[in-house]
Parts: structure tokens; C-alpha cells; sequence
């Protein structure tokens, strides 16, 4: 484990068996059972050439319920988690001429593992990270490296409308490539289509961890059939759909009887 940044803190696991884990395609994702029950996808942000561990990086949210807390508070050397296999669902296109990585704060992650292919690739690239601060922005020291250094513009506290310059004069066959917080990726994308085919844009989304519902949402009510003016009782493990269909059910059942 190591922190990255304020409140960022990246996981490096390994299996129990000591075999390798499978291969996975640069921006896939692991699902990852935290100590406290609860599953959350996150971005695996390593080397997709290195089989022998996983590398992910979870920001610790004021607001958890139990995802990223957890993590934090709950894991240490040594912990065993349960993890799903990798998914694929933020690829790399092929056969473009290029290709422009953005990223704002924790969301960078899935764009390391795509930096990390197009390097092996040798394909030309841009990675452009978006950050309030130096000590908000995480995995500088990786991104200082050699390897991807000519690649990358760091952005300090400057707003997403840099963008615009950025992406002016992209080629036509350009792919862009985002993952931020939403209003940052549709200022990406708003930018990028005006360059290039909507298509040609790639987001990552993850939603933000549930919300307990309020007390009220909780609590009991019940619905009328306009039609019958009979009620059914609502509670939150059964959909008004459900429950209607359910009494419609058994008004015809006593019809059919009587």
C-alpha cells in the first residue's frame, strides 16, 4: 500500500496461489469486495504486462458507506481480498494515428494502464492530467518516468477550458480518451466533437458510492388502483409495479372463484 496524494491510496495484490493473474486490455476494471461487504469497480492503473500482481487506487470519499472508507481504514499488509476478473469495458481503438489520455485527479487511473500500452505499442499519444493540486495529484513520480514523460502535460489549477487549445489542431483520426467528474468530461466532449467524430470519444463513468436512503424513502405507504379503489401496501424491498401486478393477480383469482 502507499499514498499517493491527499486522501489517494493505491493497493498492490497478488494472488494467494502465487500463479499469475490473466491478461487484461489497458483501461479494464477489477470489482473489488471490500472488509466492510460492500463491491466497488476500480480501475486497474498498473503495467497490463506485468501478470504478477494488480495495482489499484482508491480515493478515500467524505461521504462512503463503506467502499473507499473501508479500504482505508480496514486494509493492511497482508489483508486478503476478493477481487472479480478483469473487465474490458474502456479500450484503446486501433488503427487510429493518434491518441489524447485526459484525466482530472483520482480518475487518471484507468488512463495509466492505457499509457503504459500505447508506450509497448510505440504509438504516439497525449496524456493531459488535470489536478487543484500538486498534493492532489497522484502518481507524479510514475508519470516523471522516462517513458512517459514526453507524453505528459500536467495541469496545476488550471481549468478544463485549456483544453481547447490542446485539442485544436488534433488530427481527424485522433481518438480522446476521458475520465473525470462529470461536468469535466462534457467539457471534453463538447471540445473533442468539434475536432473529431462523436465516436471517436471514449468516457470512463463510475458512479459516486449510494447515498443511505432517507428516513422516508424507508417507511412504509400505500398505492390505490384508481380502477378497483383497492390498496396494496409498499414497502422498499417491493417496486409499485410488483405490487399492483400482484394485486391485479389476486382481484382476478377471486373473481374466477366467486
Amino acid at each position: 500500500m502507499r499514498d499517493e496524494a491527499h486522501g489517494v491510496r493505491s493497493f498492490v495484490i497478488s494472488r494467494l496461489d502465487g500463479q499469475p493473474f490473466d491478461p487484461y486490455e489497458p483501461g479494464a476494471h477489477i470489482d473489488v469486495a471490500c472488509p466492510s461487504g460492500v463491491t466497488r469497480p476500480y480501475p486497474l492503473c498498473g503495467d497490463p504486462a506485468r501478470r504478477d500482481s494488480h495495482l489499484f487506487a482508491v480515493k478515500r470519499e467524505a461521504s462512503s458507506r463503506g467502499g473507499s472508507r473501508s479500504l482505508h481504514d480496514n486494509v493492511q499488509i497482508g489483508t486478503e481480498l476478493s477481487v472479480g476478473a478483469p473487465r474490458s469495458l474502456f479500450r484503446l481503438a486501433e488503427g487510429t494515428r493518434k491518441h489524447v489520455l485526459i484525466g482530472a485527479c483520482i480518475d487518471i487511473t484507468p488512463l495509466l494502464s492505457m499509457a503504459y500500452g500505447l508506450v509497448a505499442l510505440g504509438a504516439p499519444f497525449e496524456l493531459h492530467y488535470f489536478a487543484r493540486s500538486a498534493e492532489r495529484a497522484a502518481f507524479l513520480p510514475l508519470l516523471s518516468r522516462a517513458a512517459f514523460e514526453a507524453h505528459v502535460t500536467l495541469q496545476i489549477g488550471i481549468e478544463p477550458a485549456a483544453l481547447d487549445a490542446y485539442l485544436s489542431d488534433v488530427p481527424q483520426d485522433t481518438h480522446v480518451y476521458t475520465c473525470g467528474p462529470v461536468p469535466f468530461m462534457d467539457h471534453v466532449v463538447a471540445v473533442g466533437e468539434a475536432r473529431v467524430p462523436a465516436d471517436a470519444i471514449h468516457l470512463e463513468r463510475f458512479a459516486a458510492e449510494p447515498q443511505p436512503a432517507s428516513r422516508d424513502a424507508r417507511q412504509s405507504f400505500d398505492v390505490q388502483l384508481a380502477s378497483t379503489g383497492q390498496t396494496v401496501r409498499m414497502d422498499s424491498s417491493t417496486s409499485i409495479v410488483e405490487a399492483t401486478r400482484d394485486l391485479r393477480r389476486q382481484i382476478a383469482s377471486e373473481i374466477e372463484h366467486k
